[in-house]
This record gives structure tokens, sequence and C-alpha cells, in this order.
């Protein structure tokens, strides 16, 4: 049986537009392999893979991002399990694709395939500006808010970053110092 295919990449906003610049930097996660592994097949054709990226559309066994859940069990089973480095990237879109409602860091959005080809074209200097601004307004409705994601998103962020802070220094010498502590040394 085949993977149903997906047909939209769940972005998070990242900078809001400004004036001078009408288009808000978006995120998408993205998986990493650099190291060749034998073993996988491609219609049952075996081949060594060298150098593996590709776009995360969905978690693990789920159609959305609806718990933190999805979130740590995808960095654990391709970072921990299988050696892969997951990254976050970024590309840019027009902030009149956003006019449904009023954009906040850390939204999070499904953009269709087909638009988020074309940002990443742009973003990579291969396709022109003024071309990238006529897809987005030919193509109009490619960009969906999706609340839950949003939600999961930002839990999953606050509750990491929580973590980071409680965590104990690896090494007490190299850790910087704030104004507040006086060097005893």
């Amino acid at each position: 049986m085949n993977a149903p295919e997906i047909q939209s990449v769940p972005i998070v906003v990242e900078t809001l537009s400004r004036p001078y610049f009408p288009m808000h930097r978006c995120s998408y996660l993205y998986v990493e392999c650099d190291e060749p592994r034998p073993g996988w097949a491609l219609n049952n054709m075996p081949f060594l893979m060298l150098g593996l990226v590709g776009i995360i559309q969905v978690p693990l066994g789920a159609l959305r991002f609806e718990q933190f859940q999805h979130l740590t069990e995808l960095f654990e089973t391709l970072e921990e399990k299988m050696g892969m480095t997951i990254n976050f990237a970024d590309i840019w879109l027009p902030d009149f694709m956003f006019r449904s409602r009023r954009v906040r860091v850390g939204d999070v959005y499904r953009l269709e395939l087909e638009m988020f080809k074309n940002a990443f074209l742009f973003r990579d200097g291969r396709m022109p500006r003024n071309m990238f601004l006529g897809q987005a307004e030919r193509i109009g409705e490619s960009l969906q808010f999706s609340e839950v994601e949003t939600r999961v998103f930002t839990g999953w962020s606050q509750e990491n970053m929580s973590a980071l802070a409680h965590q104990p220094d690896k090494n007490p010498e190299l850790r910087l110092r704030n104004r507040d502590e006086r060097d005893t040394r």
C-alpha cells in the first residue's frame, strides 16, 4: 500500500512583513542525512542513499501535528534512532497571502505544494520576484491557517525552551555570566 499523497507543508511564521519588504519569513522542517546508507529501495530497486534532504509534511503515523508527542516522536525517531538531522529552513511569502486573518509570529499555516515550490525557487534565486508575486496572485488561496498545529508547535517550543533553561551547564567554566553575577575567580 502506498503512503497517502499529502498536498501541503506546515510552515511557521518567523518574521512579520515590513513596509519596505511586504513579505513574511516562514520556516519549515526538513530532514537531512549526509552519510551513506545502504538498504534503501525505490520501486524495488536497491541503492545506496547518499545525501538525503526531505521536506517534512506530516508527523509519523498522522496527517497533522495534533499533539506535542508527534513532534517529539519525529525528532526521536529520525535523529536519535536513524541518525538523521531535522532542521528549519525559511521561505518568504507575500503579505497579501495572509489577508484573511491577523498574522502573528508562531502561527502555523498549511501551504499547498505548488506555492511551496514557487517560494522555494524564489528563496534560492531561481524565480524572479515579479514572477513569484504573479504566481502567488494566480494561485490564490493556497495558504490555510492551522489552529491545532499552531498550539502544538507553540507548546512544544515553549516546553523545549523551558527544558533547556533548566538544564545543568555542561561545563560551568564556560558559562556566560550575566551583569548581576560577580567574577569570583
